[in-house]
């Protein structure tokens, strides 16, 4: 099947007409070692995969982690055998193959048998159990969601029940404070820890509600995510409206994907609620990425603000999240002034 080939390159905005070189970078900062595969570590390695693969499929660019000039088939599989558990559940859109759903659900079983009644249920950081946090149940909560949403019969009655069971439990986990941000996680007496409330833990809650608002038809889940969603906003922005992670300017090897996460989440909420503020802080964003935060070859660094800051993979699709979650908001609003709209979806 021949891979599409999208619009003609003089059609786009001048920030997205140079997509093909502002993937390859990201690519190029993900390339396989002579010993095996490497990505950033953590949630860079699954999120800058999805991040080059969802810019891929929408400008309808053959996406280069499949292609054979980067990863072997072997190795792609490969890669997704080692992802972590929401990553392998969101490979499956892309790329629809019974495979990748199978061996979904077979990642969710694992996990799930980790659910148990410590602090009244969720499930832990890892297998050491010794620390229930955020992340790891907003993960379980997608997950499931996701899940329910591409199987049928007892399988999707069971992934269904668990991501409800997710929310309830989360939702009373005193994880969310008060002003309507998630939290690291729960110290040992069951309580929120007050630790740093980093952008991805607001991103990707709002992801679960709103796939699991889809299963469910309930937008009480929506105005949940839209609470959570401003909030993050708010407070993790600047006097300028550009998002910052506390972290910066030294974000270690995964904390340098978090903004990304909450804009691609965003731009799902957005797909629900469209809010002008959302359209609005993606805007902002992205022209500020293109503007103050680009450096050689299409490089985007950390720091969304700038100045330029070295770039890597992470950073790379970071950046490329906003680009799209702001092309997205447009086209979704049907803004006659945005030319790239002849593309294959």
């Amino acid at each position: 099947m021949a891979a599409p080939t999208g619009p003609p390159a003089g059609a786009r905005p001048c920030r997205l007409r140079h997509f093909r070189s502002i993937l390859d970078a990201a690519m190029e900062r993900a390339r396989p070692h002579r010993n095996g595969v490497h990505l950033q570590p953590y949630s860079g390695n699954s999120d800058t995969a999805a991040g080059c693969v969802a810019g891929a499929v929408v400008f309808g660019i053959a996406h280069p982690v499949r292609e054979a000039h980067y990863l072997s088939r072997e190795q792609f599989e490969a890669v997704l055998q080692n992802l972590e558990l929401p990553s392998i559940g969101a490979w499956y859109p892309r790329w629809v193959a019974p495979q990748y759903l199978n061996m979904s659900q077979q990642i969710f079983a694992d996990i799930s048998a980790g659910w148990d009644s410590t602090c009244g249920g969720g499930i832990w950081w890892n297998k050491n159990r010794k620390y229930k946090n955020a992340i790891a149940n907003e993960l379980f909560l997608s997950v499931a969601a996701g899940l329910a949403a591409r199987t049928t019969g007892a399988q999707q009655a069971s992934n269904l029940a668990w991501a409800k069971r997710a929310w309830t439990w989360f939702s009373g986990s005193g994880m969310i404070n008060s002003e309507s941000l998630i939290n690291d996680g729960l110290n040992s007496s069951c309580q929120n820890n007050g630790q740093i409330t980093w952008s991805y833990n607001q991103g990707v809650i709002v992801g679960g509600l709103v796939a699991l608002s889809g299963d469910t038809g309930d937008q009480s889940l929506l105005q949940q995510a839209q609470t959570i969603a401003l909030s993050g906003i708010a407070h993790l922005s600047d006097a300028n409206g550009i998002f910052h992670e506390p972290c910066e300017p030294n974000c270690g090897a995964d904390g340098v994907q978090f903004q990304g996460i909450f804009v691609r989440n965003l731009a799902a909420l957005d797909s629900e609620l469209r809010l002008p503020q959302y359209k609005a802080f993606l805007d902002t964003n992205a022209k500020s990425i293109w503007t103050n935060d680009q450096g050689p070859n299409d490089q985007f660094g950390l720091v969304w603000s700038g100045p330029f800051l070295p770039a890597n993979a992470a950073t790379q699709t970071s950046a490329i999240d906003c680009l799209l979650a702001a092309d997205q908001a447009a086209v979704q609003r049907g803004l006659a002034n945005i030319p790239d709209r002849n593309r294959r979806r």
